[in-house]
């Protein structure tokens, strides 16, 4: 019995600890300057973003906050700029900084704002990272967007 009760423990922890996160972007195949570098090098020049795993529910004419953060290899120090696109005009994505600088760890905040007339549904939108060197990486979030009170 204890045995069962300790793996649900762990599957949930596992569970827990996920997250949304984009594949690698930066300087994926960097790393490598001469004889007797190691592959596990061309990691550290590299970062990912991350945010919900859940989707973020908004209603019509209304907003939602949600962070962004950045998962960087020990040698990525490059500033991250940030743009959204989301696939409805009526649904925009600011942020509360538009970029993670090289030397900062905290996550950025990202305002979802779903317009009076906004499409009612759930949609993807794609949060780019572009370093200043590098490749960039896409970072998906899903919004489902709620009709108003009076419109349900």
């Amino acid at each position: 019995m204890k045995r069962v009760i300790a793996s649900l423990c762990v599957a949930c922890l596992v569970a827990g600890a996920g997250c949304n996160s984009s594949p690698t972007g930066g300087r994926p195949g960097s790393g490598s300057t001469g004889s007797g570098s190691h592959s596990s090098s061309s990691k550290k020049e590299t970062f990912r973003l991350t945010g919900p795993e859940m989707t973020t529910k908004v209603e019509q004419g209304t907003s939602k906050t949600f962070k962004i953060g950045i998962s960087r290899g020990s040698d990525f120090k490059d500033d991250v700029t940030l743009k959204a696109d989301s696939p409805d005009s009526k649904l925009t994505v600011t942020f509360d900084q538009n970029a993670f600088k090289g030397s900062e760890k905290k996550d950025i905040e990202a305002t979802v704002k779903a317009a009076d007339d906004a499409k009612i549904g759930e949609s993807t939108i794609a949060i780019t990272g572009t370093p200043q060197s590098g490749e960039p990486t896409t970072l998906n979030v899903k919004v489902d967007v709620t009709a108003k009170a009076k419109n349900k």
